[in-house]
C-alpha cells in the first residue's frame, strides 16, 4: 500500500509541477511530453523485473531504487515555484530559473 501511495503522489506531482513550471506558450505538449514519459515507465518497470527474475532477485531492487536516488537529486536542482507567478513566455522561464540574485542585476543592466 506505501509502494501504490507513493506511486499515485508520484503521478499526480508530475502533472501539478509540469503544468507549473513550463511558460504557457508550451505548456500543453510540455504536460503532454512528461505524461509519455510517466508512462513509458510504467510500460519498463514490469519488463525490468521480467527480464531479472530468472537470474538474480535483487537486481531490479538496485534497479528501482538508482533511478529513485538519480531522481531525488535531479529535482533538488528544479526551481522554486511556490508563491510565484506561472511563467507566460520563454523569456520568463529563463529569468525563473536564474534565480533572484541574476534577475535584480538585469533589471540594472
Amino acid at each position: 500500500m506505501i509502494g501504490k501511495f507513493g506511486i499515485t503522489g508520484a503521478y499526480s506531482l508530475s502533472y501539478l509541477y509540469s503544468s507549473e513550471i513550463f511558460p504557457t506558450v508550451v505548456r500543453n505538449q510540455a504536460v503532454g511530453l512528461s505524461s509519455f514519459f510517466e508512462n513509458l515507465g510504467g510500460i519498463a518497470a514490469p519488463l525490468i523485473v521480467y527480464a531479472t527474475s530468472s537470474s538474480q532477485s535483487y537486481i531490479p531492487l538496485v534497479v528501482f531504487g538508482v533511478i529513485m536516488v538519480v531522481g531525488g537529486i535531479l529535482a533538488c536542482f528544479l526551481p522554486e515555484t511556490h508563491k510565484k507567478p506561472l511563467p507566460e513566455t520563454i523569456e520568463d522561464v529563463e529569468h525563473f530559473t536564474r534565480g533572484a540574485a541574476t534577475q535584480t542585476e538585469d533589471t540594472y543592466l
